[in-house]
């Protein structure tokens, strides 16, 4: 074989090569603006929030009023707070106890039924007892002598110790 031969297969691998690295360099860039840079651009808005407030977002079975209304209850109830739920009812997603836990924690939620506020609160620390209002909940005539609405909307609120 002669020179020639070896000389026009060097510069055809070499070109096999530029238009190998060619497409990979065009790929990273298809890549980079198509998929990473949309889902970079949402985690800066993410940065400042709490653990409760990124999981609220990501959460599908809240909706956003009531992603609003338990970020209003982690602002109005303090830490060390006890917070009554509805146990039943179509209360949802505020019936669901355990899922409040997370979202309200360290706030501890206990499951109540309507009609049995003030039994639940002799068995804890008034001063520290919030009560969630809904629409129909809680049925409590007596509860406006030892706690105060706070309104969030014109549906729903807390009953916070006075």
């Amino acid at each position: 074989m002669s020179k020639a031969f070896h000389r026009n297969k060097s510069w055809l691998s070499r070109a096999l090569l530029g238009v190998l690295a060619g497409a990979v360099l065009l790929q990273w860039v298809v890549s980079l603006t198509t998929f990473l840079w949309p889902w970079a651009q949402r985690i800066p808005p993410q940065l400042g929030l709490s653990t409760q407030e990124r999981a609220l977002r990501i959460a599908a079975w809240i909706e956003s009023d009531d992603e609003e209304m338990i970020l209003f209850l982690n602002e109005r109830v303090p830490e060390d707070g006890f917070i009554l739920l509805p146990s039943q009812g179509d209360y949802w997603p505020y019936t669901q106890v355990d899922n409040m836990g997370f979202y309200v924690f360290p706030r501890r939620p206990i499951g109540c039924g309507a009609g049995e506020i003030e039994s639940c609160i002799q068995s804890l620390d008034r001063s520290r007892v919030y009560v969630i209002a809904l629409p129909g909940y809680p049925r409590w005539p007596e509860g406006a002598a030892t706690h105060g609405l706070f309104p969030f909307d014109s549906r729903r609120g807390v009953w916070v110790p006075r």
